[in-house]
């Protein structure tokens, strides 16, 4: 093969496998996308693919990792106030919030193929993509909350690692409201009454008196939880 047929191994051919594996990982599932397909859908190579992933699992290890990381960057630019843990950590659930109702499309879009029985294992990859860029600047927050005084925990590590789970949970009860075909008033009211209670569970965790801190907005719950089609 001379140098005009080498595939070339480049940022561009990484974004092309990237995009190509998001596409169909939405639309057939993680489960039922070979590799073969993906490289098929990109005309590259089978060697340019795993130049850059060691397998399917890497390559969605590593599009759940460049996601997380463009919004654990947003988030950074709050860590970076000089203000105190309460207003950071406020102001910093307020950036997600807000992510997710500009994105609305792109969470849906997420959601649905997330709580496709076909995606079980993205799902879980998720969850942990999460957890492993999340945790840290959670702990943090908690950290500075700690040595201000203002937050009283059972461990900053510990507390931050709690509040995500619990945030996992309401967030599969929320995801399963989104993808509920038919929706009634009485829906909607028990996820605010759910979300209120979880509000509440974290300042307890915290140790900090009620509606110090938010989890779960009005604004946030008025925007998943509308008449608009899932």
């Amino acid at each position: 093969m001379d140098n005009a047929e080498k595939p070339l191994i480049t940022g561009e051919s990484r974004r092309r496998i990237v995009e190509a594996a998001q596409s169909l990982f939405m639309r057939d599932g993680y489960d039922n996308t070979s590799v073969n397909s993906i490289i098929e859908a990109v005309k590259l190579a089978k060697g340019t693919f795993y130049h850059y992933f060691s397998s399917k699992e890497g390559l969605l290890d590593a599009i759940l990792d460049d996601f997380a990381v463009k919004i654990i960057e947003d988030i950074r630019t709050v860590m970076r106030d000089s203000t105190d843990a309460i207003t950071k950590m406020n102001r910093m659930l307020n950036r997600g919030r807000q992510f997710k109702i500009e994105q609305k499309e792109l969470v849906m879009m997420v959601t649905r193929a997330m709580y496709n029985p076909a995606n079980l294992l993205l799902r879980h990859k998720l969850a942990e993509a999460n957890i492993k860029h999340s945790l840290p600047v959670f702990r943090e927050i908690i950290e500075q909350g700690e040595a201000e005084g203002a937050f009283k925990t059972a461990g900053a590590f510990e507390t931050a690692l709690i509040i995500m789970k619990l945030g996992e949970g309401i967030s599969d009860v929320i995801a399963q409201y989104i993808l509920k075909e038919e929706k009634t008033d009485e829906d909607g009211e028990n996820i605010k009454r759910m979300s209120a209670a979880f509000n509440e569970a974290i300042c307890r965790l915290l140790g900090i008196e009620s509606g110090r801190i938010t989890y779960m907005s009005k604004e946030f719950l008025d925007a998943i939880t509308g008449k608009t089609e899932a």
